[in-house]
């Protein structure tokens, strides 16, 4: 057991860019959202410093609208497509102007990382911090993905599942006709072995859905009416921590400023109030 820890936290290590980590060498040049969530998670067994930082270096890409985009891109790698040039974000007025990122989301992982970090280091101030962007992100994800109100998340590509390459998505992309070639160089199937990677036909439908976000210009009000399906998956790790919740955790929530209080009780979706609560109770619940 020894070496395998010593051997995660070396890959790690090699991957470090100083202020968050790339998910392989090559293949994966820049930050994703859910991928920075997990090396938070690994990180706050042996460095929680750094482990609050790849946090924050996340965070740095999020929307206006509250929504954390699926990749924020390094400026200084090359080789990776699409590049940030291909999603143009700055067709939304909603797009950060200090990043560059991708136009669609991941599972909200980053909620969970969090509260790992300040579950062990019990570090209020860290809490109180990143409290406002997360309860940000699920309002998002609740204003303008949870289309009937279910609790269920409705995603627009492959891409936001987190699981992009499965063979869960191939009955609906057959569904999407394609009248013309799309134009687009990919790299990923010279870096490994092709038979790992998507098919050409696979990979003009995540294209084909990517420039179709691109040219709604980024509008949730637009884009719902291509949802692809509701995930399950995303869904669970939306709502995680926010059932069967110990009784300790409660009492903290007295405890908060009125703000927060009057923003829960006005809250006008029962499910936002719901998942608002259930942040508040976690990331406010360390002396507990």
């Amino acid at each position: 057991m020894h070496s395998i820890v010593e051997r995660a936290k070396r890959v790690l290590a090699e991957n470090d860019l100083g202020a968050w980590t790339k998910p392989s060498p090559k293949l994966y040049p820049h930050q994703w959202n859910w991928d920075s969530a997990f090396i938070a998670i690994g990180l706050a067994h042996s460095n929680l410093g750094r482990a609050k930082t790849e946090i924050r270096s996340l965070l740095r890409g999020q929307w206006r609208n509250g929504m954390i985009p699926h990749i924020i891109y390094n400026p200084e790698a090359t080789g990776y497509y699409p590049d940030p040039h291909v999603w143009q974000i700055s067709l939304s007025p909603d797009a950060p102007l200090a990043s560059l990122t991708s136009g669609i989301t991941q599972p909200p992982m980053i909620t969970l990382a969090a509260f790992e970090i300040a579950r062990r280091d019990r570090d209020l101030d860290f809490a109180r911090e990143i409290y406002p962007a997360l309860v940000h992100c699920h309002r998002w994800f609740y204003r303008e993905r949870d289309l009937q109100n279910l609790g269920l998340t409705a995603i627009i590509h492959p891409w936001e599942s987190g699981m992009d390459n499965s063979p869960r998505w191939l009955e609906i992309l057959e569904q999407i006709k394609l009248t013309a070639p799309l134009q687009y160089q990919r790299e990923d199937d010279i870096l490994v072995p092709a038979y790992e990677r998507p098919t050409n036909l696979d990979y003009e439908h995540f294209i084909f859905l990517m420039n179709l976000a691109r040219d709604l210009k980024y509008d949730e009000n637009l884009l719902s009416w291509c949802a692809m399906c509701y995930s399950t998956q995303f869904s669970i790790v939306r709502m995680t921590r926010c059932v069967n919740l110990p009784r300790c955790l409660v009492n903290p929530l007295r405890k908060l400023n009125n703000g927060c209080k009057r923003d829960i009780r006005h809250s006008k979706k029962s499910c936002g109030m719901k998942m608002t609560r259930c942040i508040t109770i976690t990331m406010y619940a360390m002396r507990a």
